[in-house]
């Protein structure tokens, strides 16, 4: 993370806004081409796979726990 580059937090803000909204495989095709445009997008891309790694099971596992 280099703090000299705002497009970093503004890339991240968006993908985790994408992801929150569902958006998930267009976020990834949109990360896509970012990337090739934005290397720094890559560190980015991370942080968004993560956040939908962790959205997925949640969203999943919050229906069985409602059935409980």
């Amino acid at each position: 993370y280099n703090p000299d580059k705002p497009h970093f937090g503004l890339l991240a803000e968006w993908g985790e806004a994408l992801a929150l909204l569902g958006q998930t495989q267009s976020a990834r095709d949109q990360w896509q081409l970012l990337q090739q445009k934005v290397p720094d997008s890559q560190l980015a891309y991370y942080r968004l796979e993560r956040l939908v790694s962790m959205k997925k099971p949640m969203t999943d596992s919050h229906a069985s726990a409602t059935g409980e």
